[in-house]
């Protein structure tokens, strides 16, 4: 048997096909990677021009015909906020800007036409906001945003009420405003401002997660509360162990993605060895030379079976070696030693992999369906003895697998959770997940090796009773 593995090996490595496929696998890394090298956060930073001239305009109307409109200090105010806007845009920036200046400077322009007394005055507040934000005094406001959260806090607790659904409300926004005081009083005791630092831009995140987060607690959504809270404890997890590990332009993150960046280079390459494995040999005519030789049938197509398995781990091992070398050329490798890190909900614990084992669980999981759509080739190649057929079909029936998946979802269908496409996804059940067709593992485990015997063995049957005297 090992000599017939051997001797379809070299059969296969003999095949230009082979080294084209794999130049253009070449081909799609380096996309991969030059596209997560690429920092979208340069593209998506807001820069408020279109604000700004909308701002410049309205004021240049105001001052033009209608002096005396009210509306003109908070134009004028606005216009400031903007030209600030345009050159300090950090997170904690903007939400100074769009609050504590934005009023102080409506105050001082309204003192300005009325003119006040107290102008000056406002005008060195406003002055002094301006500095500060241009001299990166991030505690002076988050001080403020903090005190500002506490006498809310206080207001709430002061609160009473007898409506249950009142009661559960104010619960929630309790429960959301001393999160709120612990981020602010992580921000100020750790020197961490919310700016486009990792650990700025994980504080940025528990804020965003807090109220969508507390809304799916109280209202009892716990398949939804549960997605925002992994969110939400991975983000503070980032900041306890002082670990980037929201950084996508790093070698890790890739590998971490890998295989979903690259699934489709995998099936194909395996579904066009495998359905040209049998089909070949009889329409070349060598299906005669190769029965000749003192093995079974059985023994014979069990070598090309196996021959075709082993060009899964044959391809992932090419594509992770590839990511090595030419991740490292754009990213380095020193993110190599920052684990990949999931909440477990379940028990309120993280799980910690250094990112080659997360890799190899997402393979192992996804494994189940390349083999299926494998052996449906080779059982294909074997049936129809068309290589074309048999590739065509198979890889239908992959992008078919999403439109059923989403029938049997959309539509309840139980009937498809014994179909094999609604089963042969195991990677949904990592780190406490669970199928999205409530499905348990021992029944995808189960459905999957029927459909595999049943391929197996009516490939087997066929392929014995092949009549080769007119080939």
């Amino acid at each position: 048997m090992f000599k017939l593995i051997k001797n379809e090996l070299f059969k296969l490595f003999h095949k230009k096909s082979i080294y084209i496929f794999l130049i253009v696998a070449v081909g799609f890394l380096f996309l991969v990677n030059y596209l997560y090298s690429l920092d979208l956060n340069t593209f998506e930073t807001y820069t408020y021009e279109f604000e700004l001239q909308d701002a410049s305009d309205r004021v240049s109307y105001l001052e033009e015909y209608d002096k005396d409109s009210y509306e003109l200090p908070s134009a004028k105010a606005q216009l400031d906020m903007y030209t600030l806007l345009k050159d300090y845009h950090e997170t904690w920036q903007e939400s100074a800007l769009n609050g504590i200046y934005y009023e102080a400077a409506i105050a001082y322009y309204d003192a300005f036409y009325n003119k006040t007394d107290n102008v000056n005055e406002k005008l060195t507040q406003k002055q002094d906001l301006e500095s500060k934000i241009k001299n990166n005094d991030w505690r002076y406001f988050t001080n403020i945003q903090l005190n500002s959260e506490k006498e809310n806090l206080a207001s709430l607790k002061e609160s009473v009420t007898n409506n249950k659904q009142e009661e559960n409300e104010l619960n929630r926004q309790i429960a959301i405003s001393e999160e709120t005081i612990k981020v602010y009083e992580y921000a100020l005791n750790n020197d961490v401002p919310m700016d486009s630092s990792y650990q700025g831009e994980a504080l940025q995140n528990i804020l965003d997660d807090l109220y969508p987060m507390m809304d799916y607690k109280y209202n009892n959504e716990k398949e939804a509360y549960e997605g925002i809270l992994k969110n939400y404890e991975e983000n503070w997890y980032i900041l306890n162990e002082k670990m980037d590990t929201n950084n996508s332009h790093t070698l890790r993150y890739v590998i971490m993605n890998l295989y979903n960046e690259l699934e489709i280079i995998v099936i194909v390459f395996c579904i066009m060895v495998a359905g040209g494995m049998v089909a070949d040999e009889f329409n070349k005519g060598t299906i005669k030379n190769l029965l000749t030789i003192p093995y079974t049938r059985g023994q014979i197509l069990a070598s090309k079976l196996i021959t075709s398995l082993l060009m899964l781990p044959f391809i992932i091992l090419f594509l992770l070696v590839g990511e090595l070398i030419i991740g490292g050329l754009f990213f380095g490798y020193s993110s190599l030693s920052i684990p990949v890190v999931n909440y477990m909900v379940s028990d309120g614990s993280f799980n910690t992999l250094n990112v080659f084992s997360y890799f190899g669980l997402i393979v192992l999981t996804k494994a189940p369906m390349v083999i299926l759509l494998l052996v449906l080739a080779f059982s294909l190649s074997t049936i129809v003895l068309n290589t074309a057929f048999a590739i065509t079909i198979t890889f239908l029936g992959y992008v078919g697998s999403s439109i059923i998946n989403m029938f049997a979802q959309s539509y309840n269908l139980k009937l498809l959770n014994y179909f094999v496409t609604t089963n042969w996804d195991f990677s949904v059940h990592l780190f406490g997940g669970v199928s999205e067709f409530n499905i348990p593992v021992s029944q995808s485990i189960m459905v999957c090796l029927v459909y595999l015997l049943i391929m197996l063995v009516v490939t087997f049957i066929v392929f014995k009773k092949k009549n080769i005297k007119n080939i």
